[in-house]
């Protein structure tokens, strides 16, 4: 039997019931990351490249947030 076969014979035979959140759920409030001044915030990204015969690679780079160089 499939999973979906015998979710539903446990929801007849009630040895199993299915709670659903009820209402909203609570978000968190995200606040705005501001920097005021160079080298002060940065973010970072990573990612794997193919390149081609050596495999792969991984590419980092990092951004200053108040002047978005890399």
């Amino acid at each position: 039997m499939n999973k979906n076969t015998v979710q539903r014979i446990f929801q007849i035979k009630g040895w199993q019931i299915r709670k659903r959140a009820v209402g909203f759920r609570p978000r968190i409030q995200a606040l705005p990351s501001v920097a005021k001044a160079p080298d002060e915030r940065w973010a970072t990204d990573l990612c794997r490249v193919w390149t081609g015969k050596d495999g792969w690679a991984s590419l980092t780079l990092v951004i200053d947030c108040y002047s978005r160089e890399l």
